[in-house]
């Protein structure tokens, strides 16, 4: 069952299956059918026009201009196929570490020659900060997206940046296919509408710098935003 706030237009979407039950196991390996290197590399040579990774990536530099040249430190979020860390790498002198709680991606990650720490947000290890995190399509699948901005928040250095992507529910749900489109999956328990993407930010004090609505090459719709703490 999906239901949609009234106020704000965000979506809310309610099943019989808990969170925990999504996530356990061998998730990420069946996901990808134990083609994990064949699928990172069928997206990473996708041609620029046809790359969300593209995208995303130009929408992140061009926005943080100031830093593309300096050696800072970044942690990517739920680094999944490691697409969006690794172009990163390839195009900046960042130093960057992945997050990924899923040990099948982490191995894939490490291959790829990232840094990457087995652990959800909530039990990273150390009092390490950093200059910028990113988190490309990972808050929709948390149960509590307020808490989980919150965890982001305390882990960034004064006057850093958070770039936040996430499937935009308003677009899809205008969309012909409507609810049986992938923003809609039951692994969303949320899905995002402008102005409930911008309270959640606001709600943690964070001033959104840069906010894009689009409809990706791969046919998502989506909502990017980079935000200063």
């Amino acid at each position: 069952m999906i239901q949609k706030c009234k106020f704000c237009g965000h979506f809310q979407s309610f099943h019989p299956y808990a969170d925990k039950k999504l996530y356990t196991g061998d998730y990420f390996k069946t996901n990808y059918q134990n083609k994990i290197s064949e699928t990172f590399l069928k997206i990473i040579l996708l041609p620029k026009e046809k790359s969300d990774n593209e995208g995303r990536v130009s929408f992140l530099l061009r926005n943080v201009k100031s830093r593309r040249s300096r050696k800072i430190t970044v942690l990517d979020v739920g680094s999944g196929l490691g697409v969006f860390p690794y172009k990163l790498r390839e195009t900046t002198s960042w130093s960057i570490q992945c997050l990924e709680p899923d040990q099948n991606a982490a191995r894939h990650l490490r291959s790829l020659g990232l840094e990457c720490q087995v652990a959800s947000l909530e039990k990273l290890s150390g009092n390490k900060k950093y200059d910028l995190i990113t988190c490309n399509k990972v808050i929709e699948h948390s149960q509590n997206p307020r808490r989980f901005i919150r965890y982001l928040k305390k882990l960034l250095k004064p006057s850093s940046r958070l770039y936040l992507e996430v499937p935009d529910g308003e677009a899809a749900s205008n969309d012909p296919d409507k609810f049986e489109r992938e923003e809609f999956t039951i692994d969303h328990p949320h899905i995002f509408s402008k102005k409930g993407l911008t309270v959640l930010v606001r709600q943690e004090n964070l001033k959104i710098i840069k906010f894009q609505r689009l409809r990706e090459p791969s046919g998502k719709y989506t909502f990017r935003l980079i935000c200063k703490s």
